[in-house]
């Protein structure tokens, strides 16, 4: 087993040892304090703990690690008819089936709207077609049910930075590695021309 298998492997036991609530408890306290309720009270638990072990990352194999673990969380919803919506989407997104995709989005959103990566998978199709004001719209309501979504932050700039408005491209980048330091799109702040007065001279 290599360093990073060990890696997510400790920290999957830490997070079991850590979470005692039942795996399905929407109605509880804890759980109806997170917004995004396309996920349970133990997923909202291990996002915690994943985000803060993120932010601490010593190192881009580490972060990474922990990265993997919050895309899987995300896009793992327990419902099983919204489960098996995102698995059509992610069929539709890999064969770049995109206006179909689109279409099952929709529905997702439509049927899960408190779903963040609903919106935020829309967001990305969106994206693809060019679509921007609408990939816009969508990656407001991601953040809106995730605030640390790092992947929405991303996309954002980049349509910011087609765009030309280099100072609020530069601020999203900003805003995600505020979630995590390791962001491999934290690379594109080297290529904004800065007329920001934000300080990037630790990239």
């Amino acid at each position: 087993m290599n360093n990073l298998a060990r890696q997510i492997t400790a920290l999957i036991l830490l997070i079991g040892a850590l979470v005692a609530a039942p795996v399905f408890a929407e109605d509880s306290l804890e759980y109806a304090t997170k917004p995004n309720k396309g996920l349970n009270s133990v997923q909202h638990k291990q996002l915690d703990i994943l985000f803060e072990s993120l932010r601490q990352s010593k190192s881009e194999v580490e972060a990474l690690g922990h990265e993997r673990e919050i895309w899987r969380i995300w896009t793992a919803p327990k419902d099983k008819a919204l489960s098996k919506l995102m698995d059509t989407a992610f069929a539709q997104i890999e064969a770049k089936q995109f206006i179909s995709c689109i279409k099952t989005l929709d529905r997702v959103v439509e049927k899960f709207p408190k779903y963040a990566e609903g919106w935020n998978q829309r967001a990305i199709v969106h994206y693809q077609l060019n679509n921007f004001d609408k990939s816009l719209d969508d990656i407001s309501q991601v953040l809106k049910l995730e605030p640390r979504h790092f992947g929405a932050y991303s996309g954002r700039s980049m349509i910011h930075l087609s765009r030309g408005n280099n100072k609020l491209a530069t601020k999203d980048i900003l805003k995600a590695m505020a979630y995590h330091p390791f962001l491999r799109s934290r690379r594109l702040l080297l290529e904004i021309p800065q007329t920001t007065d934000e300080d990037i001279s630790f990239i």
